[in-house]
């Protein structure tokens, strides 16, 4: 495991302290799964954005339509 060292504004500090405090998780463990957390949302919004021309031919606009157009057999 790597030690890096970060600067943050006193509100942002805030935060991870309290959401640190609140999982009862160390700040080293919040930070790591915002960085996963944010992987995951880049490569989600990286799918969505590929498959929406696809979802437009298609003529599925919504959330509702696409879960709709899965659930058929």
């Amino acid at each position: 495991m790597t030690t890096i060292s970060l600067s943050l504004d006193d509100h942002s500090k805030q935060q991870l302290d309290m959401i640190a405090q609140e999982t009862n998780r160390s700040r080293s463990d919040v930070v790591r799964d915002m960085v996963a957390w944010y992987q995951l949302k880049v490569t989600v919004d990286a799918m969505q954005q590929k498959a929406t021309p696809l979802l437009r031919k298609l003529g599925l606009e919504t959330d509702e339509q696409i879960a709709e157009y899965a659930d058929k057999d």
